[in-house]
């Protein structure tokens, strides 16, 4: 008897963990070439968003880069995200910038926000990833 209250008990945590649970897709658009890779890191906090740490980020993802659009998904939880991409075209894993800090590499950020002489507000980068599939397409500019 009690091993049955344990397993409805586990199985509706599970029901209500899944149902919580949302699927975010990634279009990265305008990829001008096959060469490197398409990263991108998603964001739940302003913090790691502003600094350019991405590995304070919430979800990275890391795909071959195919022009002139490239797909990621990603499980996480329902919530507000702001996302960054870049075309890493040389591979290193970076987004590499020059002398003065502009990027030298094709970038996009979520919402289609511009950055003009930095990252624009957290809040204006921010979707709302819903309970079941959430698509967005972020453009790919700037090099």
């Amino acid at each position: 008897m009690l091993r049955h209250k344990v397993a409805a008990s586990l199985m509706l945590v599970m029901a209500t963990l899944q149902s919580q649970a949302a699927e975010l897709v990634v279009h990265v658009d305008h990829v001008a070439n096959d060469r490197g890779f398409v990263c991108v890191a998603i964001h739940r906090t302003e913090s790691g968003y502003l600094d350019g740490d991405d590995a304070k980020a919430f979800r990275l993802g890391k795909i071959a880069a195919h022009a002139p659009e490239v797909t990621l998904r990603f499980e996480l939880p329902a919530g507000k995200y702001a996302i960054k991409a870049f075309h890493d075209e040389n591979g290193d894993g970076k987004l590499n910038r020059n002398f003065f800090g502009a990027p030298t590499e094709p970038y996009g950020i979520s919402n289609n926000v511009r950055a003009r002489f930095s990252l624009p507000p957290f809040q204006d980068a921010q979707l709302t990833a819903g309970d079941a599939v959430t698509e967005t397409h972020i453009g790919l500019a700037g090099h």
